[in-house]
């Protein structure tokens, strides 16, 4: 983690969500990967990775940067289940969006 990272202590898993790639093809409008982090117990950091152009309309202590790639944190969850329906809704509404632009 870096650029006001969140949390300090050693995640024990980090995961990142990638959209399915059927479901978007085509589409004019494409969803963002996530990024789920357990840092322990039931907490459970649920980030959106965002594009360099992106990077100015967030606060520099919500940004940290993971394999190479900017995320912004949106949530902090008590588990894995919560952070995916999160992820779910978000790519749900980007099939909305596609259909308003089509």
């Amino acid at each position: 983690m870096e650029m006001g990272e969140q949390y300090t202590g050693t995640a024990v898993f980090t995961k990142v969500i990638t959209p399915p790639e059927d479901e978007f093809k085509g589409e004019k409008i494409k969803p963002s990967n996530y990024l789920i982090q357990n840092t322990y117990g039931d907490n459970f950091l649920l980030y959106r990775e965002i594009p360099q152009e992106e990077v100015e309309w967030f606060k520099e202590e919500k940004l940290f940067i993971y394999e190479g790639k900017m995320y912004v944190m949106l949530a902090n969850l008590s588990s894995e289940e919560n952070a995916m329906t999160a992820i779910k809704s978000y790519w749900r509404a980007m099939k909305g969006l596609n259909l308003l632009t089509n």
